[in-house]
């Protein structure tokens, strides 16, 4: 657990962008141009629509998503942060409202990022770090196929379906498919990890990781 200066916050949060273990949406995009992105006003009604569209319920008022410059993203994030790093959550579920980073950049790379961190928001933080990122890697995963099925902000072919070989993100990545591909789709495995009846920790390490 860590905590936040920001807003004069000392509501303990749990950080999900620590060294070596950070979103990279790089894998996952196409490399399609897409338009730069830094106002709040504009992103918002994208990002409510795509959640409107894939839960059926408006977007929470628990979640607060900011769309941050080089330096106010640094500064949100403090000690650590990369350049490399694009979003990150502080995620005070049933305590606060939980803050989400992103760095303004290209809307397709923005709008991907969100959909993992508000991922991690969406629910308490899990206690193994792969179930975490597997909750995450699901409700992105959910995230991408509504923007695509509904072309929102024209970004349906702005994405492919790799994941970073980090040694985490890479095993959350594969355990989510390994499910998807026993039927289960995406936001269905989303809730299942979130209640804890799907976990990495019941599956064989060889089963997710090729």
């Amino acid at each position: 657990m860590s905590y936040t200066a920001h807003k004069d916050r000392e509501t303990p949060v749990t950080m999900h962008s620590e060294a070596h273990t950070y979103f990279s949406a790089q894998p996952f995009l196409t490399g399609i141009p897409t338009k730069w992105m830094n106002n709040r006003e504009e992103l918002m009604p994208l990002i409510e629509e795509t959640f409107e569209k894939r839960t059926g319920a408006k977007f929470p008022n628990d979640i607060l998503v900011h769309i941050c410059n080089d330096e106010d993203f640094a500064k949100g994030f403090g000690p650590g942060c990369t350049d490399s790093i694009r979003g990150f959550c502080q995620n005070r579920f049933g305590k606060a409202v939980s803050d989400v980073f992103v760095r303004h950049g290209d809307l397709a790379e923005v709008m991907l990022v969100l959909g993992h961190e508000i991922g991690h928001a969406m629910t308490a933080p899990l206690r193994d770090q792969r179930d975490e990122e597997a909750k995450a890697f699901a409700f992105s995963l959910a995230w991408m196929e509504t923007i695509r099925d509904h072309n929102i902000a024209d970004l349906r072919n702005s994405f492919h379906f790799q994941p970073a070989q980090n040694g985490l993100h890479d095993v959350a990545f594969n355990f989510v498919l390994h499910i998807i591909k026993t039927g289960t789709d995406a936001i269905t495995t989303f809730m299942n990890i979130c209640a804890g009846t799907t976990s990495i920790t019941h599956t064989l390490e060889q089963i997710i990781i090729r």
